[in-house]
């Protein structure tokens, strides 16, 4: 197989293929859907397909097994495939997890709410995405993740003359809510910026 770079993340997809003879290959953005029916795999090439879906998205175990059975000529040939995929590292509900909220918490600045939301969106079990952005979360000050959200999406404006318009007030704490904010918290960082609001009491979360 010749050597190219790798993302970090797909190197368990590539020791995985030295080792099954599959070639991993850099492809081109996918084109948009036919509405034609896609063909059914076999066993070997639905190994392939599912080497090539993890490998351009990481994602849970669910997802990946959603996509094996819309494609597999067997279904008998999902789990073996699976089983393989985790036995290379390249698949695992926990680590997904892990790595998921991480990504989210340090590149988007989400509270636990919107992660754990984004984590069943994308079929993480229950308790697994519970535990992890617990873990993740612990010891963390809402109060001063909200306020590093504020700089993030308010980046050079001066809020505490931004906020006296209530429009721009409503628009700050429907920002917040929908990055996963609790109604309380936000509300008392807000009242630092909007002067004037001294009487508005947060609600309960």
């Amino acid at each position: 197989m010749d050597r190219v770079s790798f993302p970090i993340f797909l190197l368990p997809l590539v020791y995985m293929a030295e080792h099954e003879g599959v070639s991993l290959k850099v492809v081109e953005s996918p084109r948009p859907r036919s509405r034609s029916r896609a063909a059914k795999l076999d066993a070997e090439a639905l190994k392939a397909y599912a080497q090539r879906a993890i490998g351009a998205r990481p994602m849970s175990e669910k997802e990946l097994r959603t996509k094996l059975v819309g494609r597999a000529e067997n279904p008998a040939d999902i789990e073996p495939i699976l089983n393989l995929l985790r036995e290379y590292g390249a698949l695992g509900d926990e680590t997904f997890a892990e790595n998921f909220t991480a990504a989210r918490r340090a590149s988007r600045g989400h509270g636990k709410q919107r992660v754990l939301a984004d984590l069943r969106r994308r079929q993480v079990p229950k308790e697994l995405a519970q535990a992890t952005v617990e873990a993740q979360y612990a010891g963390l000050d809402e109060r001063q993740l909200i306020e590093n959200y504020l700089a993030r999406k308010y980046r050079g404006k001066d809020l505490p003359t931004l906020l006296k318009e209530p429009k721009h007030l409503a628009s700050a704490v429907r920002r917040l809510a929908g990055a996963g904010f609790s109604p309380g918290k936000s509300y008392e960082v807000l009242k630092r910026y909007a002067r004037g609001l001294e009487a508005w009491e947060p609600p309960l979360d």
